[in-house]
C-alpha cells in the first residue's frame, strides 16, 4: 500500500506542490511567530542579564497595577534609606539611580524613540556596578554632561563635544555630549534612545530631587545574593521590592514578554486564518482527485483492497503532504520571522532586538499539530468518500451517494448556524463584560463563516446566472465558462470559499478602520469646541507646567483649559483613564453629552466630586450620589462622590475630577498636564493664534500644537498605518486562495481533457481555450469576493454594534470595497494563467484518447 501511495503522489506532482504550498504558508506564519517571539525574549533576557551582571540585589517599587518592566520609566521613591543599606553586613556598595523620560533636541529635531520604544533618561552608576560601557569619550563627570547610546549617536551623527538640548518634564536644558555608550554588548535596547547624566542632574531635570527609581547593591566577596537580599528586605520599607540581580533580570524579561504578547497573539491569529483558508484548498483538492480516481480505486478494490486500505491510501497521501508542508513551513517560519523583524524595524513600528535563530520544541509541536492535523482533517471526508465507493460503481465512473452528501452538508450548515447566531446575538445585545462579548462575537463569526462556506454550494447557480449575463456576452467562451462553473457547484463553492474568507476579513477590517476614523472625527466635532490642542509628545508625555502659563499669555487666546490624564483602577477592578480638569473653564471648551446631569455640575467638582463616563458607570454599577474608589499606579487612592454621568467613550472616557483632586494622586515630579485645549478670542485669526502658541512653547519640546483638522488628519494617518499592517497579514490568505484556484483549475483541465480535445477538434482556437479558463477563474473569484464583501459588511456591522458602547460607529468604505472587488478580478486572471496555458497546449489526438 505504501508503494501505491508514493506512486499516486509522484503521478500528480503539480497537485502535490500546489496543495502543500497552501499549508506551507499558514504553518510558516505560525512557526515564524514563535521563532520571532522566542528570539525577542532571548535577546531581552540577554540584555537584562547584562544589565544586572554586577548587581547582587536590586531594590525598586512596583506600580500598583499592570506590568512594569523597569527598563524605562520607574516608580519614584524616597532615597533616605540608602545609607542604611550601605551599612549592612556584606554590602560592598549600594548605589541609588533614577530612570525617567527625556530625549535630546538637535536644532529643531527631536531625537526621541519611535515605534513605542521609550526615550530613557537615566543616571550614571559607578564603574563597578554599571551595565554601560563607554565606546567613545567618557561617562558624564560634570554637571550638564551626558552620554548617549551608540545607535542614537550613529543614527543622528552625534559626536563628543556636541552641544544639544535635553527635553524633560521641566523644559529644555543645555547639555554637552561627553560619551557614547553600549548597554552590555548592545547599542540599543529595543529601539529605545538612552541619555545618561549625573544623578543630581537627572533628579533636577526630572523634578525628582530626593527621589530615585532603583537602588543597586553589590555584595562583598563570599556573600551570597540570596542571603544579602534577606538582610536588605529587613532594612527597607514594606512598599519596596527586593530581588536578587538574577531574579530582577528574569522579572524584567517576563514583564517585557507580557508587554509584547499582543504581537504574538496578533500574528498567531493571522497564521490560523491562513491555515483555515488552506484547509478549504486541501479539502477541495482531495474531493476533486478522489472523484477523478474512482476508476483507479475500483481497480484496487477488484484486486482485493479493502475499504480500510482505500481509506489508508488517501490518508497516507495526506500524511506525506502534511509532513512535507510542515517541514517546509518550519523552514519558511525562520524566514518569515526574519522578514517580519526587518519590515517592522524599517517601518519604524518597533525596533526588535534578536539573537540567532531559535527553533524550540514547542514551535515544532505546534507546526506538526497544525500542519499535519489540518491536512488530515481536511482530507478525511474525501477519504471516507473514496472508501465507500463500490468496485462496480467505481469502474463505471460512478459517484458516492449525492443525497448523503447533501444531507451531511445541510446538517453541518444547520449546526454552524445554531452555534454561531446565538453567539453573535449575545455579543451584540448582551449585558456581560465587553471582553466576554467580543469573544462571543469572534466565536460566532467563525461558525457563521463555516456556515456561509457550506451554503455557497446553494448560491453558485443563482449567483453565476446573474454574473453570466455579463460574461455570456463575451462570446462562446463566456457561455461555456458560465456552464462549466455551475457544472459542479460544490467544487466551485469550495474554491470560492477560500477567497471569500480572505476578502471578508479584509472588508471587515476596512469597516472597523473606517468606523474608527468617523467616530474620532465626529467626537472631535461634537465635543471639542477649542481651536487648538496642545499635547505631550511622544504620546502620553507630560507638558511642563510652565507651558500652560505660556499659552495663556499668547495674544488672541481666550481660554487655555488644562487636561491631565493618568491610568487608574476603578473600584479595584476596571482599568480606565482618570482625568483632571479646571472646573472653572473646562465646560467652555468641551461639550458634555449628559446622561444624568448638566454643565452646572462641573464647577462643583471641588476635591471630592467626580463625573463618570457611562460605560464605566454601567460596568461598576455607579450612579449619581454613589461613591467611586480610584487608585493610580503609584498606589495613591481616593474615594469620590459621583455627581453626574456623561457619554464619551472615545475622547474623554473614564472618570473626571478636578486638577486639585488629581494632583495628590500623581507620581512625584509629574506636571499634571497632558493636554491644553485652546480657544481663540472672537476676531482672532486661527493661523496667527496657532503660530503664537507654537512660539510660546518653543522652550518645551514635549509640547505639540495641532488644530482640530490636523488632529483628525493625524488620527486618520495612524489608523491607516495600522490597517496597512492588517492588510499585509491578511494578504497571505488571499495568496493561498490564488493557489487554491490554480489547483482547482489545473485539476479541472485534467478532468476535461477529452472535452478540451473535442473542442479543439471542432475548431476552438488556443486563444479561445485560454479565455474559457480565464472566464471560469474570474467568475469563481468574483463569486467569492462578492460573498466575502457581504459577509465582511455583516460582521463589520455586528462588531460595531458590539462596540457601540465604546463610541464606535458603522461606516461603509465604498472606495476600498470597490478596490477589493476589482482586485478579485485580477486574482482570477492571475490564477488562470498556468491552467489556461496547459489547456491550450494539449495535443488534440492524445486528448481525444485520454481515458
Amino acid at each position: 500500500m505504501l508503494l501505491v501511495i508514493v506512486r499516486g503522489l509522484l503521478a500528480r506532482k503539480l497537485r502535490l506542490v500546489l496543495t502543500a504550498f497552501a499549508i506551507v504558508l499558514g504553518v510558516s506564519m505560525i512557526s515564524g511567530t514563535f521563532v520571532l517571539t522566542d528570539k525577542m525574549n532571548a535577546a531581552f533576557s540577554d540584555i537584562f542579564k547584562a544589565g544586572n551582571q554586577h548587581v547582587d540585589v536590586a531594590i525598586w517599587k512596583k506600580s500598583a497595577f499592570g506590568s512594569d518592566p523597569n527598563t524605562g520609566v520607574g516608580v519614584p521613591f524616597d532615597v533616605s534609606f540608602v545609607s542604611r543599606v550601605q551599612g549592612l553586613a556584606g554590602v560592598r556598595q549600594a548605589v541609588a539611580g533614577i530612570s525617567t523620560s527625556g530625549f535630546l533636541v538637535k536644532g529643531d529635531k527631536k531625537l526621541s524613540a519611535t515605534g513605542g520604544a521609550p526615550s530613557i533618561l537615566a543616571s550614571v552608576e559607578p564603574a563597578g556596578i554599571t551595565a554601560y560601557t563607554a565606546v567613545a569619550g567618557a561617562f558624564p563627570a560634570h554637571s550638564g554632561e551626558v552620554a548617549v547610546n551608540e545607535k542614537l549617536a550613529s543614527d543622528e551623527h552625534l559626536h563628543i563635544g556636541d552641544r544639544l538640548q535635553l527635553s524633560t518634564v521641566t523644559g529644555l536644558h543645555p547639555v554637552t555630549v561627553a560619551g557614547v555608550v553600549k548597554f552590555g554588548n548592545v547599542s540599543s535596547i529595543g529601539g529605545a534612545t538612552i541619555v545618561l547624566g549625573r544623578l543630581a542632574d537627572v533628579q533636577r531635570w526630572a523634578n525628582l530631587e530626593g527621589k530615585v527609581t532603583r537602588v543597586d547593591v553589590a555584595a562583598k566577596s563570599g556573600v551570597s545574593a540570596q542571603a544579602l537580599a534577606g538582610r536588605v528586605r529587613n532594612a527597607v520599607s514594606a512598599g519596596l521590592t527586593v530581588e536578587t540581580g538574577a531574579e530582577n533580570a528574569a522579572q524584567q524579561t517576563s514583564d517585557t514578554g507580557k508587554a509584547l504578547s499582543f504581537l504574538n497573539y496578533l500574528l498567531l491569529t493571522f497564521g490560523f486564518v491562513a491555515v483555515f483558508v488552506g484547509a478549504f484548498i486541501i479539502f477541495n483538492t482531495y474531493s476533486i482527485t478522489v472523484a477523478q480516481r474512482t476508476h483507479e480505486f475500483g481497480v484496487l478494490r477488484l484486486l482485493g483492497a479493502s475499504n480500510r486500505q482505500t481509506l489508508q491510501a488517501v490518508l497516507g497521501e495526506a500524511v506525506i503532504v502534511g509532513v512535507v508542508a510542515t517541514a517546509f513551513g518550519v523552514l519558511g517560519g525562520v524566514g518569515f520571522a526574519a522578514l517580519l523583524s526587518w519590515v517592522m524595524n524599517k517601518a519604524g513600528v518597533a525596533a526588535i532586538p534578536s539573537v540567532g535563530t531559535i527553533v524550540k520544541l514547542r514551535t515544532v509541536v505546534w507546526a506538526v499539530s497544525v500542519g499535519l492535523g489540518v491536512t488530515l482533517v481536511a482530507a478525511l471526508i474525501p477519504a471516507l468518500r473514496a472508501s465507500r465507493v463500490t468496485p462496480i460503481a467505481a469502474l463505471r465512473g460512478g459517484r458516492s451517494a449525492t443525497s448523503a452528501r447533501r444531507w451531511l452538508r445541510a446538517a453541518l450548515l444547520t449546526a454552524c448556524l445554531a452555534l454561531g447566531v446565538p453567539l453573535l446575538i449575545y455579543g451584540t445585545t448582551g449585558s456581560g463584560a465587553l471582553t466576554v462579548r467580543l469573544l462571543a462575537v469572534a466565536g460566532g463569526a467563525l461558525f457563521v463563516f463555516l456556515a456561509v462556506a457550506l451554503a455557497m454550494a446553494y448560491l453558485v447557480r443563482p449567483a453565476v446566472a446573474v454574473l453570466g449575463v455579463v460574461v455570456g456576452r463575451l462570446g462562446g467562451a463566456g457561455k461555456l465558462a458560465t456552464r462549466n462553473t455551475t457544472r459542479n457547484p460544490s467544487r466551485t463553492a469550495a474554491t470560492a470559499a477560500a477567497l471569500m474568507i480572505g476578502t471578508g476579513l479584509i472588508v471587515f477590517v476596512a469597516i472597523l478602520g473606517s468606523g474608527l476614523k468617523v467616530s474620532l472625527s465626529s467626537s472631535l466635532d461634537r465635543s471639542v469646541h477649542g481651536d487648538l490642542l496642545v499635547s505631550g509628545q511622544p504620546s502620553g508625555a507630560q507638558i511642563p507646567a510652565a507651558g500652560l502659563a505660556a499659552v495663556r499669555g499668547v495674544s488672541g487666546v481666550a481660554i487655555a483649559a488644562p487636561l491631565a490624564t493618568t491610568p487608574a483602577k476603578i473600584e479595584n477592578t476596571k482599568l480606565a483613564a482618570l482625568h483632571g480638569v479646571d472646573p472653572s473653564n473646562f465646560a467652555r471648551v468641551y461639550t458634555f453629552d449628559w446622561v444624568h446631569g448638566s454643565d452646572a455640575l462641573v464647577p462643583q467638582l471641588g476635591t471630592s466630586g467626580a463625573l463618570v463616563e457611562r460605560s464605566v458607570a454601567d460596568g461598576s454599577n455607579l450612579h449619581p450620589g454613589s461613591t467611586v474608589h480610584v487608585q493610580t499606579q503609584t498606589g495613591h487612592a481616593h474615594t469620590f462622590r459621583v455627581l453626574g454621568i456623561y457619554k464619551d467613550p472615545t475622547l474623554v472616557g473614564g472618570v473626571i475630577v478636578s486638577n486639585a483632586a488629581l494632583r495628590p494622586l500623581l507620581p512625584p515630579g509629574s506636571s499634571g498636564l497632558n493636554f491644553i485645549l485652546v480657544k481663540s478670542a472672537a476676531g482672532a485669526g486661527a493661523a496667527a493664534v496657532q503660530s503664537g502658541v507654537e512660539r510660546s512653547l518653543k522652550p518645551y519640546a514635549l509640547a505639540k500644537v495641532q488644530s482640530n483638522a490636523q488632529l483628525r488628519s493625524q488620527a486618520a494617518k495612524q489608523i491607516n498605518q495600522s490597517l496597512a499592517i492588517f492588510y499585509v497579514l491578511l494578504a497571505m490568505s488571499v495568496i493561498i486562495s490564488v493557489f487554491g484556484m490554480v489547483n482547482t483549475l489545473v485539476l479541472s483541465v485534467y478532468e476535461r481533457t477529452r472535452e478540451i480535445g473535442m473542442l479543439r477538434a471542432i475548431g476552438t482556437t488556443r486563444g479561445q481555450l485560454r479565455r474559457l479558463i480565464r472566464y471560469e477563474s474570474v467568475l469563481t473569484a468574483v463569486l467569492g469576493a462578492l460573498i466575502g464583501v457581504a459577509v465582511g459588511v455583516a460582521f463589520g456591522y455586528v462588531m460595531t454594534r458590539a462596540l457601540s458602547s465604546e463610541g464606535l460607529t458603522f461606516a461603509f468604505p465604498l472606495g476600498q470595497v470597490t478596490i477589493f472587488t476589482l482586485l478579485a478580478v485580477v486574482v482570477g486572471v492571475l490564477a488562470a494563467i498556468l491552467p489556461a496555458r496547459h489547456a491550450a497546449r494539449l495535443d488534440v489526438l492524445r486528448a481525444l484518447q485520454y481515458e
